[in-house]
């Protein structure tokens, strides 16, 4: 196959992630309740227990560590590190999102944002969640009291034409689902095993793998449903990308223009992107966005889908970084191919992929306490010129390109950091709750750390928008107050 990249006239043009606060958003995060709730081990382990869904896997559960001599104080630790994370770009969307739904947004929509702050839109995107939501036909197992499975429906949920139990006050609709990819989920972790992706919660000898680190949930670029979440702005379709759809200057108001403000120009239209691909720009607003082609017809957005994988690598970077340095050591961030699998759009994503990711390590600044990142069963041999064991130029991190666990050991001196594909429409584990060990990424995670406990809304009250931290530019995670404190002199 021609690799589609190369044949590019030009070079892929990096990406740059900035933004500044605007005022309604900042008068928005100024009034919003940051009360996050007292817990202990012994009720989170209670609370799973009554927890109205079998766990498929008991290896990995806090009252099953704690039986076999984990101890009591490093598991009450890890419950009360969880916090969502999002990155400081995605808040002025939040909040536009928000305005734009209110204003023109369906019945359902405007009912169930009256009234909401961004950190409250935040709460309803962690916990308005089927149990597992997986599938080109969409394939859903809903929590208690429903406990419903199906296939589909989604696409009426926040419609007037909405039924239950799909309706926009249980869950998320497909619009939200899109903000939701851009939360991160993270807390230190015990681990069972090495995490590979067939380990179906079996224990392994603690001295093969690190027993405990950081574990962050993440979701990719979801290609796998045409004409939804990511695929509305990366790919761009003779039948999808026109006016009346609103791409190019739409004649009524419509949600992509808030997504367009955010990706830095309109969302085109076919015919302008074709004129663009062939090298005649005939607009200005096309000049910050990179295309090219995919199949016969398709064209993909490379500008778009870099900075939507860049926001998850700067998350991370942000997240191992203040996590190592809070514990005087380093960080050994482990990366998977998020969205790299059945969700991607063609061969070669994985070198975009891993091209945000040179430009998210080059864009965040004092990422003095992360020593290596390594992409794990990516296929890729170098990450903007630098390749395996090599440091990645204008900081001290060494690049790996591996096939390495989720959890194997990390040297002496170094922190495990490592992120695991979620997905922005269930609970951590996905596929998992319905006896699907070793099918996915997601799976494994759940299998092999306590993220379907510590993670789990429904289990640890500490999931919660209250908790958010906010992913900075100097390489710094940060509750809503310090990062308040840290931009009022610039506003």
């Amino acid at each position: 196959m021609e690799n589609i990249l190369h044949a590019r006239p030009t070079p892929v043009q990096p990406v740059c992630l900035d933004a500044v606060p605007s005022p309604g958003l900042l008068s928005d995060l100024r009034r919003s309740n940051l009360t996050v709730p007292t817990t202990n081990l012994e009720e989170v382990i209670e609370r799973s227990k009554k927890f109205q869904e079998t766990f498929p896997s008991e290896t990995a559960r806090l009252h099953v560590l704690l039986q076999s001599g984990v101890d009591s104080g490093k598991l009450e630790d890890f419950v009360h590190s969880v916090y969502p994370i999002v990155h400081h770009t995605c808040l002025n969307l939040l909040r536009d999102f928000l305005d734009h739904k209110l204003r023109f947004g369906t019945s359902p929509e405007k009912l169930v944002y009256a009234g909401m702050d961004v950190v409250s839109f935040i709460d309803r995107l962690l916990k308005k969640r089927p149990m597992c939501f997986y599938g080109p036909g969409d394939r859903y197992r809903l929590p208690a009291p429903s406990f419903k499975e199906g296939f589909g429906g989604f696409n009426s949920v926040g419609n007037n034409e909405e039924k239950y139990p799909l309706v926009m006050k249980n869950l998320l609709t497909y619009d939200e689902m899109k903000i939701s990819a851009l939360v991160s989920l993270s807390s230190w972790s015990w681990f069972v095993n090495d995490g590979r992706r067939t380990n179906c919660g079996r224990k392994d000898n603690k001295d093969d793998y690190q027993t405990e680190g950081v574990i962050v949930g993440q979701v990719g670029a979801r290609f796998e449903v045409d004409g939804v979440m990511e695929y509305l702005d990366c790919l761009v379709t003779r039948q999808q990308n026109r006016p009346e759809n609103g791409f190019g200057t739409p004649s009524a108001p419509h949600i992509n223009a808030v997504w367009g403000k955010f990706w830095g120009g309109e969302l085109p239209t076919y015919q302008d992107a074709t004129t663009c691909l062939q090298g005649q720009q005939s607009k200005e607003w096309l000049a910050p966005f990179e295309y090219t082609r995919v199949g016969r017809e398709n064209i993909f957005n490379i500008t778009v889908y870099k900075k939507r994988i860049a926001i998850t690598a700067e998350i991370l970077l942000c997240e191992a970084n203040s996590r190592a340095q809070a514990c005087g050591k380093k960080a050994y961030v482990h990366v998977v191919g998020l969205g790299l699998g059945v969700w991607r759009a063609f061969d070669e994503q994985e070198e975009l992929y891993v091209e945000a990711w040179g430009d998210a390590m080059k864009n965040v600044c004092n990422l003095e306490h992360v020593a290596f990142v390594d992409f794990s069963y990516i296929n890729c041999t170098s990450v903007h010129g630098t390749s395996n064991d090599q440091k990645f130029p204008g900081t001290n991190i060494v690049i790996k390109f591996s096939k390495r666990n989720l959890h194997d050991k990390v040297p002496a001196d170094c922190i495990l950091v490592c992120n695991y594909a979620w997905d922005g429409n269930s609970l951590p584990g996905n596929e998992f709750w319905v006896g699907m060990l070793g099918s996915t990424g997601d799976c494994a995670a759940a299998c092999s750390s306590c993220v379907a406990e510590i993670h789990n809304p429904h289990v640890n009250p500490l999931v919660l928008g209250a908790a958010v931290r906010i992913a900075t530019q100097d390489g710094q995670v940060l509750a809503v107050s310090d990062y308040l404190e840290l931009i009022r002199p610039e506003t």
